[in-house]
């Protein structure tokens, strides 16, 4: 796998490793012990079932490569890992807790994300003014919005290995840049809050976005931050900025990345102290939309009801229908595991927007493919499709 991994890395496609795993021609079994394997040497539970690890984890496999093919970016990320074990070794419950206090945050950064890449205009044409307020905003909300909860939580997770006996209140309270000069204490996470070679903290950069301090004088993209006598100014060329938002966003993975395994490791035990269930299944259906993009599917609509899912999907391949059927079919069962809903019904269109089919699963016929811990074995094509109907929309 690894001349696919560098393949992967050195094309910079868009579409994710999943979807490209896919036409390359291997199997489902083949991609779920890929993703697995991958994630396996940060999983210290050996006993996780395989299905779970790749149901939960096979939307961050992207973020994962991505993060482990630079040192620094790979260092961040099994610092920020260790933390939460050398906390969880100090006092479990309060390392847990810290899932409990910014439940709600954290679940509502990932319904910002995937709102701010449904949403992401083309900028191949925007002049630079558009492009810097653009970039920019988004840099802001990714930040005030996104980052800031998990900031939270690995300071208060840093309290707990010194011994200390923190409340959500005691963060709760704190300006962002409290947060980041009370975390620039620890040396490690330097180049966690002081993105790209500018020396400017992460909070700094939150106000020159959110306060519109920047302007484009002579083909640069002029900063302002710091407060008077003392402001300053930074000038960015427009390869700059992006370079700045892919690094804040970056930042974001490596936080996210390192939260989302160590619940994986630690879910029963964390568990009893998660409180909004609405939230949490509407997050999970975020994740799930996640999972249908990296396949090379658009989710364009959604809604869930009382036992029901339903999604719109689009196709982003040109690839055959037929084939792409088939892989649309694979995410039934983790479509199911991020809902628990019975009924699950997917009207599937092509490229070009044309309707191939709808799908639809009452999952209750098949009660031993839809359970927790499932024999990985019966997941086959042929198995899901007994409790599968399609109608066939092609004319």
């Amino acid at each position: 796998m690894k001349n696919i991994v560098d393949r992967y890395l050195s094309e910079k496609d868009e579409k994710g490793i999943i979807a490209q795993l896919y036409e390359l021609g291997l199997s489902q079994r083949e991609i779920e012990e890929f993703i697995i394997e991958k994630h396996k040497p940060y999983l210290k539970n050996k006993s996780i079932p395989r299905i779970q690890v790749y149901a939960y984890m096979s939307q961050y496999i992207d973020s994962l490569i991505h993060i482990l093919s630079n040192e620094e970016t790979k260092s961040l990320f099994e610092s920020c890992l260790e933390i939460y074990w050398k906390a969880k070794e100090k006092d479990p419950i309060l390392c847990y807790k810290s899932y409990q206090y910014w439940e709600d945050d954290v679940l509502e950064a990932t319904s910002k994300l995937i709102s701010m890449i449904n949403n992401d205009p083309d900028r191949s044409n925007m002049n630079l003014h558009d492009f810097a307020e653009d970039v920019f905003t988004k840099i802001g909300k990714i930040i005030e919005k996104i980052i800031q909860p998990h900031l939270k939580i690995l300071l208060y997770l840093k309290k707990v290995i010194n011994n200390a006996i923190p409340t959500a209140l005691d963060f709760d309270k704190l300006t962002l840049g409290n947060l980041v000069d009370e975390l620039l204490k620890f040396k490690i996470f330097d180049n966690l809050l002081k993105p790209g070679s500018w020396d400017i903290k992460l909070n700094q950069w939150r106000n020159i976005a959110n306060h519109d301090k920047y302007l484009v004088k002579d083909n640069k993209i002029i900063g302002k931050y710091g407060r008077a006598p003392k402001e300053k100014e930074i000038g960015l060329f427009q390869p700059e900025l992006w370079m700045l938002f892919l690094n804040v966003n970056d930042i974001f993975s490596i936080l996210r990345l390192a939260h989302s395994l160590f619940f994986l490791d630690n879910m029963e035990e964390i568990k009893p102290f998660w409180e909004n269930k609405q939230l949490r299944q509407e997050s999970s259906l975020l994740d799930l939309i996640t999972s249908y993009d990296m396949l090379g599917f658009s989710v364009k609509d959604y809604s869930i009801e009382d036992n029901t899912v339903k999604l719109e999907v689009r196709d982003l391949t040109m690839n055959d229908s037929e084939k792409r059927l088939n892989e649309l079919l694979m995410l039934l069962r983790p479509t199911w595991y991020k809902t628990h809903k019975r009924f699950i019904k997917v009207e599937y269109f092509d490229f070009n927007g044309n309707p191939i089919c709808i799908i639809e699963v009452d999952t209750s016929k098949r009660q031993d493919l839809f359970i927790e811990g499932v024999d990985e074995n019966l997941l086959t094509l042929e198995n899901l499709k007994e409790c599968i109907e399609l109608t066939d929309l092609r004319i």
